[in-house]
């Protein structure tokens, strides 16, 4: 293999490389859920455009709770804009989810308090059966799906407390309706994008390789 063509597969991995940090560079939609009910627990989320649907983040972040961030969420909740539908929808990734329902307001763990388009449990409800989920994430996935089908939407998480707590919280709040950074577009690039610059690459130094052996 002559130099100019480890050379060029040098340049067209960089080219990849290139292609792979500006498809990671999805767009991203941050809003919190507050409780509304008679005990302080606080939720972050994070929506992220991804590959065919939403990457959802869900992450207890309350300092005020002894101890801080100290929490189960059981069940989350959200209504998504049409013409998407629960049925429409699968969701994917599921290490903490245990089951999923559409239009309803118990999905697990007691009447949330209105219905919702979506509603996802989490883990199993109880202290006692070792699945504490304060942090976690799912996929949801919908041809066309991305998270501006989430703007002006409202969510809910359903948590409760550890130890000695044993109180419960219902959590609940709107994402906006603009990405965290508007310069961002929606729906990311897939990564598999970048592979005709590499093989682009690769078949041009070939062809200058073939050339300088043939001279």
């Amino acid at each position: 293999m002559t130099s100019l063509f480890k050379n060029g597969l040098a340049v067209a991995a960089i080219s990849v490389a290139m292609a792979a940090a500006t498809s990671a560079s999805a767009a991203q939609l941050s809003f919190t859920l507050d409780d509304n009910h008679s005990t302080s627990m606080i939720t972050d989320v994070v929506l992220t455009d991804i590959v065919g649907g939403v990457n959802m983040s869900f992450t207890i972040n309350d300092p005020s709770r002894t101890p801080a961030n100290d929490g189960d969420i059981i069940a989350v909740y959200f209504d998504i804009l049409s013409p998407f539908t629960y049925a429409s929808l699968t969701i994917a990734n599921t290490g903490a989810v245990t089951g999923s329902a559409g239009n309803t307001r118990n999905v697990q763990g007691g009447n949330i308090g209105q219905y919702f388009d979506v509603g996802v449990a989490i883990g199993s409800t109880g202290e006692g059966h070792g699945d504490v989920w304060a942090s976690f994430n799912f996929d949801v996935l919908g041809t066309g799906l991305d998270i501006s089908d989430f703007f002006g939407q409202t969510f809910a998480a359903r948590g409760q407390s550890l130890g000695d707590n044993g109180d419960s919280a219902k959590q609940y709040g709107t994402a906006g309706n603009e990405p965290d950074d508007p310069g961002v577009g929606i729906n990311p690039v897939p990564l598999p994008a970048g592979l005709p610059l590499l093989l682009g690459a690769m078949g041009v130094f070939g062809v200058v390789a073939r050339r300088r052996k043939a001279a």
